[in-house]
């Protein structure tokens, strides 16, 4: 409690030569499973976030029948607990400070970061009742990190197995998207406070493709690391009517 450091009695470090780049890890192995944890009433050390940004914003205010907004912001969130889902969970949270293999790497970019957006979005009054509006985005991918299964690595532990972070959480990083909106709307007056109007709408005009999600575990003898789980929604066309009164 003086200096802020974990100390754990009931482990060991074992050493073992990563086979995806013969780099040396390390993993934890409990000594004794039976015995149980010590519990501590205490704010644990180390458990925190950090922030930093800066955005920048253009905004030109509806007139003359046009607006226009642009808007750039670069973040840096990092610590040891994530900002997304699974890391907020109490259970997460609980296991950083009972088992030590879960403090390994785990200082880092957070899994939602995305170091830069930039966005610009613009609104134009066309002839005969046309309105056209449209939405730019370029924003870095978000964060993730290579891991490994002990078992998978022919490292036994007492405990059975463990998944630790191969590397700095956060290391790697997905594609940069670039996302194109668009929407043509054709306004019919019907009385002074009565319209309708028929919209198109087109998403992720460029059809991009980039990966959301990839396989993070490396050293598995059925799972292909780095391949891609997931990627961005296709292009989509939606057409409708609006009434407003």
């Amino acid at each position: 409690m003086n200096n802020g450091e974990l100390v754990w009695t009931n482990w060991e470090q074992v050493y073992f030569t990563d086979p995806y780049d013969g780099s040396q890890q390390v993993a934890w192995n409990k000594l004794d499973v039976t015995k149980a944890n010590d519990l501590y009433l205490v704010n644990p050390p180390g458990a925190n976030r950090d922030y930093d940004g800066a955005q920048i914003t253009l905004n030109k205010r509806f007139s003359h029948g046009w607006s226009l907004m642009s808007s750039y912001v670069y973040s840096n969130s990092r610590g040891l607990i994530g900002t997304n889902y699974e890391a907020s969970q109490p259970t997460a949270t609980y296991n950083l400070f009972v088992n030590p293999n879960y403090h390994i790497n785990a200082i880092g970019r957070f899994h939602l970061e995305r170091r830069r957006l930039f966005q610009f979005y613009g609104y134009f009054v066309g002839p005969w009742g046309i309105n056209i509006g449209g939405n730019f985005r370029m924003l870095s991918g978000a964060r993730y990190v290579r891991t490994l299964n002990t078992i998978n690595v022919g490292v036994l532990l007492n405990q059975a197995q463990e998944v630790i972070m191969a590397e700095k959480k956060g290391s790697r990083g997905y594609p940069t998207q670039t996302i194109i909106d668009l929407r043509l709307e054709k306004v019919f007056r019907l009385t002074e406070r009565m319209s309708i109007a028929a919209f198109a709408d087109g998403f992720n005009i460029l059809n991009a493709n980039k990966a959301m999600e990839v396989q993070t575990e490396s050293g598995s003898p059925v799972l292909q690391f780095d391949q891609v789980l997931a990627i961005m929604q296709p292009r989509i066309f939606r057409v409708g009517v609006k009434f407003e009164f």
